[in-house]
């Protein structure tokens, strides 16, 4: 990953977490260490339906 890629991803965080400020939502990393439990949980827990998530625009599409 070079510099320019790193930059965007940082501002992507950044615009994500603007959009989230004043919502319930929180990013995956914030449930992980609120919770305590594992990326891995968090994901099978959304895909089976057992928490709701939402999509939000990313760069290479839309992210959880």
């Amino acid at each position: 990953m070079d510099w320019e890629d790193r930059l965007d991803a940082w501002e992507l965080e950044l615009e994500l977490s603007a959009q989230l400020e004043g919502s319930d939502w929180v990013p995956l990393g914030k449930a992980t260490a609120d919770t305590g439990a594992s990326r891995a949980a968090l994901r099978t827990w959304y895909r089976t339906g057992q928490i709701p998530s939402r999509l939000a625009d990313g760069p290479h599409g839309p992210q959880r």
